[in-house]
């Protein structure tokens, strides 16, 4: 039996139905039907209207012919049946099996870009990066060296408050009893997903009955894809999902993952929605996928009801072979999130501005606070990723991840 996948957004609400495997490249297409709800705030203020032919390309995309592989695949490409062939595969992307090789090589323009060969050789310093040969070790030896023999990463590591020998920022008679920072939108969750099925030791393995999940106020979908993909492949019935979360960019970002990874061959999906949900910046071959697959869809929809009722939902059903995907929002917030997916960010401006975040000097304890129960190479990556705010292995290179996350 093959199962029958649906989604609805409704409200400022979204049920998607997709396969179990959403990001289980072993089992592609199969498993049973799933839902999401996703839900989105009330509509505030009408938004100016968007053409969808403005959406053509990327629009962080300041080179028309870097970008021209939107114009190779429209939705319509999708088959009955199949996985769509995405911008990275027509870029040549190939997910990987093994980490890179940490070594890297300096073009002409000055680009760092990593080792082609699989790596087979780790560091026994660190044991946080791998190498191909040891002459990549040995020409790379200078760079790694920083991280390698970092104070970071020394298990004998003290907080700054303890070397300095002061009350950390956070206690004591000045320390605050509540200390706010930054922008109140909480983009991840703070603790680790959750099976909230876990099959095979309740229902059991051969459970068939259809299953119905609430995933009330969920911000980001981790505990929807770590239950989903814990369903059995062999299950046949339909489980429907429900999702919501009141801040429109968590919404809008999660529409973003699922429409993927209903399009796209589940390892170009992962690579895809490992940076919309994590990174601050993408490459330009993500930016043409999410144009193709995300943005000219929600495009059609806002242009064709750029004249019709402020306060009437809107329904609109897209059918990706067996997938079904249905969205019912208010005008205003189909608009909303078309602006969100065709923003133009000054990328220098932005990382400026993560960066005053992640990395505010005065916020030193409070980072030396997350750090301190970590492991070396725990603080190492943790650090990593606040300076680069791309998730990749320690090690790559991230200078093609040029234009920021919408």
């Amino acid at each position: 039996m093959r199962p029958t996948y649906k989604a609805t957004l409704f409200f400022g609400y979204i049920v998607f139905k997709a396969a179990a495997s959403i990001l289980d490249p072993a089992a592609p297409g199969q498993g049973p039907a799933s839902t999401i709800l996703l839900a989105t705030s009330p509509p505030q203020e009408i938004r100016d209207e968007v053409r969808p032919e403005e959406f053509s390309m990327p629009q962080n995309c300041s080179d028309e012919a870097e970008c021209s592989m939107s114009a190779l695949m429209t939705p319509d490409d999708v088959q009955h049946g199949t996985h769509a062939t995405s911008p990275l595969s027509l870029l040549g992307y190939i997910p990987r099996q093994t980490s890179p090789c940490a070594n890297t090589t300096t073009t002409n323009g000055g680009t760092r870009f990593n080792c082609v060969n699989d790596s087979n050789l780790t560091c026994s310093g660190c044991l946080m990066v791998k190498y191909c040969g040891k002459d990549c070790q040995r020409s790379h030896s200078r760079i790694h060296k920083l991280d390698c023999k970092s104070d970071l990463g020394k298990e004998s590591r003290k907080p700054t408050w303890i070397r300095e020998g002061r009350e950390p920022t956070f206690i004591g008679k000045d320390g605050p009893l509540l200390a706010t920072f930054g922008h109140r939108t909480y983009l991840w969750g703070n603790i680790p997903a959750i099976n909230v099925l876990n099959v095979g030791n309740n229902e059991g393995q051969a459970y068939g009955e259809d299953l119905s999940l609430l995933f009330a106020a969920s911000g980001d979908p981790r505990n929807f894809i770590y239950s989903i993909n814990g369903i059995p492949n062999t299950y046949e019935g339909t489980c429907t999902s429900v999702l919501n979360d009141m801040n429109i960019r968590v919404a809008a970002r999660n529409i973003v993952m699922l429409l993927i990874s209903a399009q796209l061959q589940p390892l170009e999906a992962a690579e895809v929605i490992l940076h919309v949900w994590y990174s601050a910046r993408l490459d330009h071959g993500m930016l043409a996928a999410i144009d193709i697959h995300v943005t000219k869809l929600i495009a059609e929809v806002a242009f064709k009801i750029r004249s019709k009722s402020d306060n009437v939902v809107h329904s609109k059903t897209w059918t990706f072979g067996s997938t079904e995907v249905t969205v019912r929002l208010y005008k205003q917030q189909w608009t909303t999130l078309l602006q969100i997916l065709g923003a133009k960010h000054d990328t220098t401006k932005t990382e400026e501005e993560r960066r005053k975040v992640v990395l505010a000097p005065h916020r030193v304890d409070y980072r030396d606070r997350e750090l301190l129960n970590l492991s070396g190479s725990g603080r190492l990556c943790s650090l990593k990723f606040r300076e680069a705010g791309v998730l990749a292995p320690f090690g790559a290179t991230m200078e093609h991840f040029k234009f920021s996350n919408p």
